[in-house]
């Protein structure tokens, strides 16, 4: 799909970085804690690019993390020419990484419920999850998100998330989005067409009551 939408050398570098024990990625010495805390900050946008160990040290990042993303990334891209996949860069369009995301880890979706609390298709109704702290998206709570896992404490709490539309999961998860709007909450249904026929707003009202 990324090669499709066109982000398939983005989707490299996030695939390699997932792979590669990202929870260790940044560093935060105890003495140090708000410095690292501002460091990290700085990749809240996307022009920063990874130099040398200097520039790790810098930034409170771990260098043999950095350097295992790096060979599984080659790795990956050795795997993409051997099948004649062509590489593509979205050029910043986030859209298109965002589809590509969605498409492939539907099933971990998740959806807000109140201002903190999510609810995500496999977890029960009285057990919501919550954006971890340390995510860029603790503050701005958006509607929609796909997790890469779940750390369980005291509570649940979503790791590397990312916000994405309704419509991806509709359009490119048909048949997973026939049996999500079952238990979405009315005001993310819309209305909108299935390969099989069309629902509306009332038609997600009515499941929803089935459901429950």
């Amino acid at each position: 799909m990324s090669a499709d939408v066109g982000c398939s050398e983005e989707m490299l570098t996030i695939i390699a970085i997932l792979s590669a024990q990202v929870d260790k990625l940044f560093k935060r010495p105890k003495k140090k804690k708000m410095e690292a805390d501002l460091k990290k900050k700085t990749f809240d946008c996307p022009e920063s690019n990874i130099t040398s160990r200097a520039w790790c040290k810098e930034f409170y990042l771990d260098w043999k993390t950095l350097e295992e993303a790096y060979e599984i990334r080659c790795q990956l891209s050795t795997m993409l020419d051997e099948k004649k996949i062509q590489r593509k860069s979205c050029d910043d369009d986030m859209t298109k990484v965002q589809i590509a995301i969605a498409s492939g880890s539907f099933r971990k979706i998740a959806w807000k419920t109140s201002r903190y609390a999510y609810f995500t298709f496999s977890s029960p109704r009285d057990d919501p999850v919550l954006i971890h702290p340390s995510s860029v998206l603790f503050t701005a709570s958006p509607s929609v998100v796909i997790y890469n896992s779940i750390i369980k404490t005291k509570k649940a709490y979503m790791s590397q998330v990312l916000q994405i539309e309704i419509e991806y999961i509709q359009r490119y998860a048909p048949n997973f989005y026939r049996k999500l709007s079952q238990v979405l909450p009315y005001n993310l249904c819309g209305t909108h067409t299935m390969e099989d026929g069309q629902y509306d707003v009332y038609d997600c009202v009515s499941l929803l009551q089935d459901h429950y």
